[in-house]
């Protein structure tokens, strides 16, 4: 369980359930962390209110993600794998991506 975790064993593996801070928005997400990698998978609704400027070819500088009581701050990403899809909902479709 990492809720209760006070420092992390670099030749440990953890996964953790994370808000991930996009801009003005928060996504949910999770972040794995072992020895070899570390990943992120950012998923979310897109609409006219809310969006995620994120890009698929894009690389990114920095990413801040935090769970209950741990804040992670990521430097130097690069997506490996994303879609999105439209669901059609009336009034308004939906948007929904994730990117890892």
């Amino acid at each position: 369980m990492t809720f209760n975790l006070t420092e992390l064993q670099l030749s440990q593996k953890y996964k953790f359930n994370v808000n991930v801070g996009v801009g003005n928005n928060k996504f949910a997400g999770w972040l794995a962390l072992s020895p070899e990698r570390i990943t992120l998978k950012i998923m979310g609704e897109r609409n006219d209110e809310r969006d995620c400027p994120l890009n698929f070819t894009d690389d990114v500088d920095e990413l801040v993600c935090e769970d209950l009581n741990k804040t992670f701050i990521l430097r130097d990403l690069k997506f490996i794998s994303g879609q999105s899809r439209l669901l059609r909902f009336p009034p308004k479709p939906i948007g929904y991506f994730e990117k890892t």
